[in-house]
């Protein structure tokens, strides 16, 4: 008898982003692809209380915080930048070198440095105008009007955020400013990259990606007009997981990214493709993502960090000006003045103010809306239609930091320009940053909203439903602006399903007259908005059955 076997190809393809004298940069040739700036300095004060066998001693520790903004010059192979930053050496205005030795302040546990991925920022770049002359001569000849070219959207690196923090003791009282600070901080970055392809279909078996990290594909459906994909994952041996930290232990290789190659061999234009390089989140999970207008997918592809190493990233600053003291005294006297309830003090979050999360809306435009939380100088904001990529916030569902409250999708010049697609479930969420605090952007909850589909919903009675009332008026909520419904309703399945030419009517209701006790019904709506018809799905409900009708049937 013989075996059958199923083959499963795997294109690899090395991508490597610099020349090969590149990957042997010694560490400053590395190092002057950053370049670290100043951004605010602030002084923090925090109270703990230290137990003897004697006593209980109170310490107030102050501290000067430092928020940096690290610029890249060429992102191609960095993975991602430390939160915090390490202070080795610093000279006050009174000419007092201070040497730190690595010497770091007290902090919780919940501020273990890791790695945070790139930012990227959404830029409007307007359509270019076409030239004066040109409009007039295709006037004068008569000929049709240019078109209006499209407005674009580029994504732009925005700087990585560094936190520096500094025991103010170390000064003189009345240092007004400190001349210089070395240190140095952590940055994650790959050798190289390689495309790992898979075919755009289901898989029967566990397909491996890199030595720990395998996937099967449980969903993959692709038309001209429409795609969904659902694909599980899962780590064949301890691997990367959570996010990583500068002292981790690293793979040889791990996925970085991943995206969806359309039939030109080129990566499809979806917000469900990464265009950098990020870090990796839990080992083994799911996902997916569905998507409209994109064209037939035919390939997955995973993009592999080969090699990735940690490297030390030397900076200096200079002739900082320090704050007064008495906003740190403010805040230490309403820290004391804040209710003790046996809990820390938790920080105002947003409040959206639309649309309301869940809601099914009757337009292919939003208005997304928030009221501002405590402390909040701009926002990120996240928006797709996959919830695990806009809650991991997967490049492509962030669409920029702003400082306005409001973002409008569904319009031209904004995100989503071609439109809402109807029967779509959108999500979004907002990070409110704020730049005084080293735990920021403060992430926000992922929220969702619908757009009414074309087709007749929400039914009444609902579909399958018993013991419906024989004189029972039928009732549904129109599909997206629909002019005309035409009703079928009968008691085979196959026959309302086939049924066509039917009379359209005005009104969202149906009475079919009395009807059989215990007998089952089915109908179903066709939605027509010039010039289409909307086919609708085929409903059912069963009649109450009386006491009559049960002495009947026995």
């Amino acid at each position: 008898m013989k075996r059958s076997h199923r083959i499963y190809i795997i294109t690899v393809a090395v991508l490597v982003l610099c020349p090969p004298t590149a990957r042997t940069k010694s560490k400053m040739k590395i190092a002057d692809l950053f370049e670290v700036s100043l951004n605010s300095v602030k002084y923090d004060t925090s109270t703990s209380y230290i137990r003897t066998s004697q006593e209980r001693r109170k310490q107030v520790i102050e501290q000067l915080r430092f928020f940096c903004d690290v610029n890249i010059a060429d992102p191609k192979l960095v993975l991602g930048t430390s939160r915090k930053g390490i202070i080795t050496q610093a000279k006050s205005d009174k000419s007092t070198i201070i040497d730190i030795n690595g010497k770091e302040l007290p902090r919780s546990r919940s501020f273990t440095d890791r790695y945070s991925s790139l930012r990227y920022s959404k830029k409007f770049v307007p359509p270019k105008k076409p030239a004066k002359w040109k409009i007039e001569l295709r006037r004068i000849l008569k000929l049709p009007p240019l078109k209006t070219p499209r407005p674009q959207w580029l994504y732009e690196l925005a700087p990585s955020r560094l936190t520096l923090e500094l025991d103010s003791g170390l000064f003189e009282p009345d240092s007004e400013k400190i001349s210089r600070i070395e240190g140095y901080f952590h940055v994650l970055m790959a050798e190289s990259f390689e495309n790992v392809d898979i075919p755009f279909k289901p898989t029967e078996e566990w397909v491996r990606i890199t030595r720990e990290y395998e996937i099967k594909v449980l969903v993959a459906q692709t038309t001209e007009s429409r795609f969904n994909y659902h694909i599980e994952s899962r780590p064949k041996e301890i691997g990367l997981t959570g996010r990583i930290s500068p002292d981790a232990n690293l793979p040889e290789r791990f996925v970085a990214k991943h995206q969806l190659i359309g039939k030109d061999g080129k990566p499809i234009r979806s917000h469900h493709n990464t265009a950098n390089p990020r870090l990796p989140g839990s080992g083994s999970g799911v996902g997916g993502g569905s998507g409209s207008n994109l064209g037939n997918i035919k390939k997955f592809r995973f993009v592999i960090a080969v090699n990735p190493k940690h490297h030390t990233i030397p900076f200096v600053l200079e002739e900082i000006a320090l704050p007064g003291r008495d906003a740190a005294v403010n805040d230490e006297k309403m820290a004391r003045a804040a209710p003790r309830s046996g809990r820390k003090a938790q920080a105002i979050p947003y409040t959206p103010t639309g649309p309301i999360s869940g809601t099914i809306n009757r337009q292919t435009w939003m208005n997304l809306s928030w009221k501002p939380g405590s402390g909040a100088d701009s926002y990120d904001v996240y928006l797709g239609e996959s919830f695990e990529d806009v809650n991991d916030g997967v490049y492509g569902t962030f669409h920029g930091n702003q400082t306005e409250r409001a973002l409008i999708v569904g319009f031209v010049g904004f995100p989503y320009p071609d439109g809402l697609v109807p029967g779509e479930t959108y999500y979004w969420r907002v990070d409110e940053v704020d730049n005084s605090k080293s735990n920021s952007p403060r992430k926000g909850k992922v929220r969702s909203f619908s757009i009414a589909p074309r087709t007749a919903f929400n039914p009444s009675p609902a579909d399958g439903a018993k013991s419906v009332d024989p004189n029972v008026t039928l009732r549904w909520t129109e599909g997206l602006k629909a002019n005309l419904h035409t009703v079928y309703f009968g008691d085979d399945s196959e026959t309302v399903t086939n049924a066509a030419n039917g009379k359209p009517q005005s009104r969202e209701t149906f009475t079919p007259g009395t009807l059989k006790p215990g007998k089952t019904y089915y109908w179903r709506v066709d939605e027509f908005h010039v010039p289409d018809t909307y086919k609708g799905k085929v409903w059912s409900f069963t009649v109450n059955e009386t006491a009559e009708s049960k002495k009947n049937s026995d």
